[in-house]
């Protein structure tokens, strides 16, 4: 990440759980106490999930993004057979410990 972007996700995601006490999301340092993973779901997503949580997808695209770190999105379908995003994660790397 640039100088500041930490500083400013950080504020981005306060802000969604200050607007919205649904929205949640979690982050996972590394051993330099610098950011390596960011997990977020919000309201919407939780909803989504309670209806049609019964089969979750989770995958990840390669290093698409143009930082190239792994972008992970929990994913099913609805009723009308549509993609139904249940929660999403930049990831460091993807390895064993950054999945569990």
């Amino acid at each position: 990440m640039k100088i500041g972007d930490t500083r400013w996700v950080l504020e981005y995601l306060q802000q969604r759980q200050l607007d919205d006490p649904n929205f949640f999301y979690a982050i996972q340092v590394d051993k330099d106490d610098l950011i390596a993973n960011i997990l977020w779901v919000d309201a919407q997503m939780k909803i989504d999930y309670s209806y049609f949580g019964d089969v979750v997808c989770f995958d990840t695209t390669y290093r698409k993004n143009k930082e190239g770190l792994p972008f992970a999105l929990f994913v099913s379908v609805n009723h009308h057979k549509q993609t139904t995003v249940f929660g999403a994660a930049l990831l460091y790397d993807e390895t064993a410990s950054t999945f569990m």
